[in-house]
Parts: structure tokens; sequence; C-alpha cells
């Protein structure tokens, strides 16, 4: 407050910059534009997914898993304390990116085609792996790789066992 005063007394020339309070603002300002710019993809996302199946059921069954991981995510990690940063909105783009895959590999492949137990394996397999590289980035002591790692991890997890769910819904014309 003093420093403030003093730039205030000499008067032209002299600027008082609070670094502290200046990088919040900016940091909450990235925040808000990510978040528009997250929500205009996800749209967007929608809207090619749509065109391309032209379905809007099966393109809601698509996006609805991805759509619940990216919640479940955010919820999960709401729930073991950690705010949201703009690496965490990052990480989710890139769960919303895997939950859009997954659904769409099993809305591709009907549960009573011969080659579901395939392509249900290889999503697992797939799903293992990102585990592993996310999970292991999870551990990292660096703020950043953290945030990316445990939102990854969670994120995927939780797109599998909901484009599960689609099949299980799927099966008894839910």
């Amino acid at each position: 407050a003093a420093i403030e005063q003093l730039a205030t007394i000499a008067g032209e020339g002299v600027n008082y910059l609070n670094l502290s309070e200046e990088s919040a603002r900016m940091v909450a300002d990235y925040r808000d534009e990510a978040l528009k710019l997250s929500a205009f993809g996800a749209v967007l996302i929608l809207l090619v997914l749509a065109v391309a199946l032209r379905d809007l059921r099966l393109t809601v069954r698509v996006v609805s898993p991805a759509v619940a991981a990216v919640l479940g995510s955010a919820a999960i990690l709401s729930l073991v304390g950690q705010q949201l940063s703009l690496f965490h909105i990052a990480a989710l783009l890139l769960v919303m990116g895997i939950g859009i895959d997954y659904a769409l590999f099993i809305a591709r492949t009907p549960a009573n085609d011969p080659r579901f137990a395939a392509t249900a394996g290889s999503l697992l397999l797939c799903n293992l792996s990102t585990l592993l590289v996310f999970g292991l980035l999870a551990t990292s002591n660096l703020p950043v790789l953290f945030a990316i790692g445990m939102t990854v991890a969670i994120g995927t997890l939780l797109s599998l066992a909901f484009s599960a769910m689609m099949v299980r819904a799927t099966r008894e014309g839910i």
C-alpha cells in the first residue's frame, strides 16, 4: 500500500504495477477465454458429428458418454480439492475427444456383431495404455503434469465405463 501511495505522489512517469493482482487477472481472463472457446469447440464437434452420422439419436448416443465423462471428471477433481485450471480444461478437451472415439467405435459395432469382441478388446487395450501413460503423469510433482495426468486418467476411465453402459442400454432397447 505504501508503494502504491508513493507512486501516486510521485506523479507522471511513475507507475505502480501489482504483479500478483495482474497475473491473477490475466490467468482468470485466459481461463474465461478458454472456457468460451471450449464451449464453441464442443458445439462445433456436435454439429460435425450430427452431419457425419446423419442420425440425431445416434449422435446423442455417441456424445452422451463423452459429456458424462467430462462432467464426471470435473466433479471428481472438485471433490478431491483440485481447482480447475487452464491445464485441466485442456485435458478435459482431450477427454471429450477420447470419449467420443470410444463411443463411436462401440456405436458402429453392434453388440451382436461377431467383431464386437475384437472392438471391445481393442478399446480396453487402448484405455489401459492411456491410463498407464497419464497415470504416470499424475504422479509428477510438477503441477502442470499432475493436472493433465490426473484429469485424463480419470476421464478416460469414465469414458470407457460410460461407453460400456451405452452398449448395455442399446441391448436393452433403452
